[in-house]
């Protein structure tokens, strides 16, 4: 897998940032509170590279892919409407 070290160096910086956070209810709940600072480089992540290469950095990285797995099921509960949105957000 050729990643650039840009890329590899946000990813370590997000995965280690997400597992200190404990793997419970109470981790993920104070972790959403916390990941505005993390967003911009998960976009960059996403916008930057490919399926292939995203599958392979949440194999090696699992605070990488618990991010990913939590912003998924917040998308997917807004989509559904099982999460409300505050007016003007």
């Amino acid at each position: 897998m050729n990643i650039s070290e840009q890329y590899l160096t946000i990813v370590k910086h997000i995965d280690s940032t997400v597992n200190q956070y404990p793997l419970n209810q109470a981790g993920d709940e104070l972790l959403l509170q916390n990941l505005v600072d993390l967003m911009p480089a998960f976009k960059q992540l996403l916008d930057n590279c490919d399926k292939v290469e995203l599958d392979y950095l949440y194999l090696q990285y699992p605070g990488f892919h618990r991010l990913g797995a939590i912003l998924e099921a917040m998308a997917i509960g807004i989509q559904n409407g099982d999460i409300e949105v505050p007016k003007g957000h």
